[in-house]
């Protein structure tokens, strides 16, 4: 679940390539009355992406704007579909080894020791 070398360099890159594609996608398709929500919401998704933290429930939350975005336009439907993709993509392999979510919940050793003969 966090892979170091290549394929963890491969990996940040991927959440970086989310946080990008939510950016040129999203420009211009939202229609609500304040758009100060809207920029907030990517702004914390980018962070959360760009940090690598809690990175399951942020590219979660970048597939829901994918398909609203999906949804609201048949412009950009292509690129839509491929930033949807690609946000399934980190979901399902997560942040990789360079990210917080590796640092708070990475690797760890079970050392398992023998029962003790005494009873104890």
């Amino acid at each position: 679940m966090f892979p170091g070398g290549p394929p963890g360099y491969g990996l940040a890159l991927l959440r970086l390539a989310v946080m990008g594609s939510l950016w040129v996608d999203v420009a211009g398709h939202f229609a609500v009355p304040s758009i100060a929500v809207v920029q907030a919401l990517l702004d914390g998704l980018s962070i959360l992406l760009s940090l690598g933290l809690v990175t399951p429930v942020a590219a979660l939350l970048s597939a829901v704007v994918k398909l609203t975005v999906l949804a609201s336009s048949a412009a950009g439907f292509a690129a839509s579909l491929l930033g949807l993709a690609i946000s399934a993509v980190l979901l399902l392999l997560g942040p990789g080894a360079y990210s917080i979510d590796a640092c708070l919940f990475g690797r760890r050793i079970v050392v398992e020791y023998p029962a003790r003969s005494d009873g104890a």
